[in-house]
């Protein structure tokens, strides 16, 4: 392989993947897929998911990321923590902080990815950041 050259990979057989998993739900892909960037922005309950396809050097990655919620301006150590000790409790899921709002995400590299593993991204991405948006805004944003 040339340097700078990419992988060849045939990236339309993923893109079909995560089109048949959104499909699954109910969403048209058509309406959610960002072609130029290769990304796609659905909602699961009330958490908005990205799923985006890119490259570092000669290999393709996939990000499943939703927000979850802002970074509170008070008691900001404690809620660093939580989310700290949020991600033992799931496989794959990582609780992250970035442009002061919370996230979550599971990233991989695109070779090899089945459309179960897909759908198992997606819905826990999506399923997890619906469950603690709302409990993270109840313990550190109270009024």
């Amino acid at each position: 392989m040339a340097e700078g050259e990419k992988k060849q990979i045939n990236l339309q057989e993923y893109i079909d993947i995560i089109n048949s998993v959104i499909s699954d739900i109910g969403v048209n892909p058509d309406e959610v897929f960002n072609k130029p960037e290769l990304s796609w922005d659905l909602f699961k309950g009330s958490a908005e998911v990205i799923i985006h396809i890119f490259t570092i050097e000669d290999t393709y990655f996939i990000d499943v990321r939703s927000s979850v919620c802002p970074i509170p301006t008070t008691n900001v150590l404690p809620f660093y923590r939580k989310i700290l000790e949020l991600n033992q409790y799931y496989v794959a899921v990582k609780f992250y902080v970035y442009k002061d709002w919370t996230w979550v995400s599971i990233s991989r590299e695109l070779v090899g990815m089945s459309k179960e593993e897909m759908a198992f991204n997606m819905n826990s991405v999506g399923n997890i950041a619906d469950e603690w948006d709302d409990k993270l805004r109840e313990e550190f944003f109270k009024t």
